[in-house]
């Protein structure tokens, strides 16, 4: 067994016993004897709950003893990578196949098959719609930088400050356009003035693969930073226009109406967790899709966008990946349009989906159908044709994970069953993180576990560090103690937690000349690296 499993089994055996069901049992014998094979593979499947609330209560209780540790890399037999890069691979396949059908609808004489001509005419529907959706090509792009990694950059991690230092490279068919928002950017122009390196060449992105379960990891691509920098301009930009018809905002919208009274407007993902509450009610459903991202088929988006739309996004991706293979690297011409690591994959697929689905079901955006990249909420009538509909386009609709009728519906980490919400609480890696800590006590004090598995999440906090407070300041108290208000400066405050980085990076590192480039687009003085670790300190928040 893993240390921090080890070190954790007690905590975990008491979430468990507090859950009390036969499944939770097979749970606590399969971590006792370690198991883990059996765990990562042991599902429960919704639908053999029926409707009624000892029925949902039993599924939530079940659910949380099977999901507990999903997301945790348990030390399973399974090569997750290997399993990792074949999916890749089907997802490859799949596009080729969807490729080669769409390019079917081109040849002369389509009018003969009826199904394909109609689906021919239906996808030049939906370039119109989607003509009006986006408008022109934006004049320039507002690009970014990212949290993640380069083609450029060796390790893992880089802070923004790097990605200033490093010389940018791009793929040929985004050279032109990046040298020429990078020539009019601060970050270009000091480049230039310091004669740090044009922007240079790379043939394409290079994929890999990151943690997603104990059975296998997930696929990503890794981008030229030139390119991702355009890639994130676009998808900034597609994030807009998606909002402008209807489909809710990806991020909360906060404003200032005047001093002190501020509107938040919410953001897609709280409106999808709210939707799935009210499904059975108003008779919708909820779809998702299998490796989405890697199934846009490069096909697909030529037939769908306008002609200067698909040059714009054709010229700023990565037409080539560098797939590691047998100890070896070699470079593939890609099927799929874009990947999970590009900086506009996830609203492209948004815009597919919402446009496909509007046209074939005069389904009104944010009225009458919501998506959130691969979370698509529907009326229940339509969801056989949408999902048929989803397939004949080349994607893979995940029945396990999509849901028609009621009790139970999933949709953005939001699960309801009976109208109860039963998302469960996972626990992801070591319990070491006081910031999860805090979290993990929380979510198990709303679900009402009991005082004792409680006091032993906190266990695993220095008394010192333990701050109970109100439910309204969130995870930076403990939730369920009595609490101490004091009033500092006429001010009604409770302790709270704080976190400090472990170590921050002074802009002297790099060269003065950046430096001052990084301060005056934003970045602060010291810089942190990304999963730096936190030394946790206390702190006074208001309760007034």
């Amino acid at each position: 067994m893993k240390q921090w499993l080890s070190a954790n089994a007690d905590l975990m055996f008491a979430v468990l016993e507090d859950l009390d069901t036969p499944v939770s049992l097979a749970v606590w014998l399969e971590i006792k004897y370690q198991e883990w094979d059996h765990l990562a593979l042991r599902y429960v499947d919704p639908r053999n709950y029926p409707e009624g609330v000892f029925s949902s209560l039993r599924y939530r209780k079940d659910v949380q003893a099977v999901d507990l540790l999903r997301k945790a890399p348990l030390p399973t037999s399974f090569n997750r990578r290997d399993a990792a890069m074949a999916a890749w691979e089907q997802s490859e396949t799949r596009c080729y196949i969807t490729n080669e059908f769409i390019e079917t609808l081109r040849a002369p004489g389509i009018q003969k098959d009826p199904i394909r001509a109609a689906y021919s005419e239906f996808l030049g529907a939906c370039k119109k719609r989607l003509s009006r959706w986006l408008g022109r090509i934006p004049d320039s792009l507002e690009g970014g930088f990212g949290p993640g990694t380069c083609v450029e950059y060796e390790s893992s991690d880089p802070t923004v400050v790097d990605k200033i230092w490093l010389t940018p490279t791009t793929t040929p068919s985004a050279s032109l356009l990046f040298e020429w928002h990078y020539s009019s950017t601060l970050w270009g122009r000091e480049r230039w003035a310091n004669r740090l390196g044009a922007p240079g060449v790379s043939r394409g992105n290079r994929l890999t693969t990151v943690p997603k379960d104990g059975k296998t990891d997930r696929p990503i691509s890794i981008e030229p930073l030139g390119n991702l920098w355009l890639q994130l301009g676009i998808g900034r930009f597609l994030k807009r226009k998606l909002t402008a018809v209807g489909f809710p905002a990806y991020r909360p919208d906060s404003r200032e109406l005047f001093p002190g009274y501020t509107v938040t407007k919410r953001d897609a993902q709280s409106i999808h967790r709210e939707l799935v509450f009210r499904c059975g009610d108003e008779a919708l459903s909820t779809i998702d899709l299998s490796s989405a991202s890697d199934t846009i088929a490069r096909e697909l988006v030529r037939e769908l966008l306008p002609d200067d739309w698909f040059s714009l996004l054709d010229d700023c991706r990565s037409k080539m990946t560098l797939v590691p293979s047998n100890g070896r690297k070699s470079w593939r011409h890609i099927e799929k349009f874009s990947s999970m690591g590009n900086g506009f994959t996830f609203e492209l697929e948004s815009m597919i989906f919402g446009v496909l689905l509007a046209v074939a079901f005069g389904l009104t955006p944010g009225r009458d159908l919501w998506v959130f990249g691969d979370d698509i909420i529907l009326p229940k009538r339509f969801f056989d044709s949408a999902c048929n509909l989803l397939e004949m386009s080349g994607f893979e609709p995940n029945r396990r994970k999509s849901f028609r009728e009621v009790p139970f519906f999933e949709s953005c980490g939001g699960n309801v069953h009976g109208r109860i919400d039963v998302t469960p609480v996972r626990i992801k890696g070591p319990l070491e993180d006081i910031a999860s800590i805090y979290a993990f006590h929380n979510a198990l004090y709303k679900r009402g576990f009991s005082r004792r598995t409680l006091r032993k999440v906190r266990n695993l906090i220095p008394r010192a560090l333990q701050f109970p407070g109100p439910k309204q300041l969130g995870d930076i108290v403990l939730h369920g103690l009595p609490f101490e208000i004091r009033h500092r400066h006429g001010i009604s405050t409770v302790k709270s937690l704080r976190l400090k980085p472990e170590y921050e990076i002074p802009l002297e590192r790099w060269s003065p000349e950046l430096a001052m480039s990084a301060l005056l687009l934003g970045v602060p003085s010291r810089v942190v690296r990304r999963r730096t670790g936190t030394i946790p300190v206390s702190g006074w928040s208001s309760v007034s």
